[in-house]
């Protein structure tokens, strides 16, 4: 890497770290993003199984509109590529069945380990469900 190629570096692409980057590189500075693992994404990394994909541990603990998540989305002229969904009011977890409908998930165990390539079994994901 020749010296002065880039103005930053920013290890690891999860959600802050894929935020920042495109924040910066938006700002004119050139940027390099490392990841480790085979594919960007963090804990907003997906996952599939039998035609379900999955999307391993996005969780927002946040008011829908108008946080962080949001102004960073807006900023980068993406608030119309990602669907922000509230859950309960009353707490749980919500995913978006194949039918495109929005279920509670059920209980875990409470000595599960939250592996996500366990999650698929764990939500009984069939073919054509």
């Amino acid at each position: 890497m020749a010296k002065g190629a880039y103005d930053v570096i920013v290890v690891g692409a999860g959600f802050g770290g894929s935020a920042c980057a495109a924040l910066l590189a938006k700002r004119g500075l050139k940027v390099l993003l490392l990841e480790k693992n085979a594919k960007a994404g963090g804990k907003a990394m997906a996952l599939s199984k039998k035609g379900f994909t999955y999307t391993a541990w996005v969780v927002i603990t946040a008011p829908i509109q108008g946080n962080m998540f949001e102004v960073v989305l807006k900023e980068l002229g993406m608030e119309n590529r990602v669907e922000l969904v509230a859950p309960d009011p009353k707490g749980g977890a919500i995913y978006k069945n194949s039918k495109g409908k929005y279920v509670p998930m059920p209980e875990m165990p409470p000595d599960s380990v939250m592996d996500p390539n366990l999650v698929f079994d764990w939500l009984e994901v069939k073919e054509g469900e």
